[in-house]
């Protein structure tokens, strides 16, 4: 996720708090996010939803690839790393 996204997220879950923000009240705020009680949210890098804690992915973002960038300091440029590493 990026940055702007994870704050983003953050605070659509304090917002749909009752009374006052807790560690607890906002993992479960984070967790039912796309779960059926809270619609997605809808980010930069686009629909951020999450299975419910007890599901198979535990609390993990849903259709979500990783993507993992090295630097060639020879060129100074980023490259694509082409092997699949996971997709959550």
């Amino acid at each position: 996720m990026l940055y702007y996204d994870a704050v983003g997220t953050v605070a659509y879950a304090l917002g749909r708090l009752n009374g006052a923000p807790a560690r607890a009240s906002l993992r479960q705020a984070l967790a039912a996010i796309g779960s059926g009680s809270l619609s997605p949210y809808q980010s930069i890098a686009g629909r951020i939803d999450y299975l419910a804690p007890g599901g198979s992915a535990h609390g993990d973002p849903v259709n979500k690839a990783l993507v993992v960038l090295r630097l060639d300091a020879a060129f100074g440029r980023t490259h694509l790393d082409g092997r699949l590493l996971g997709r959550y």
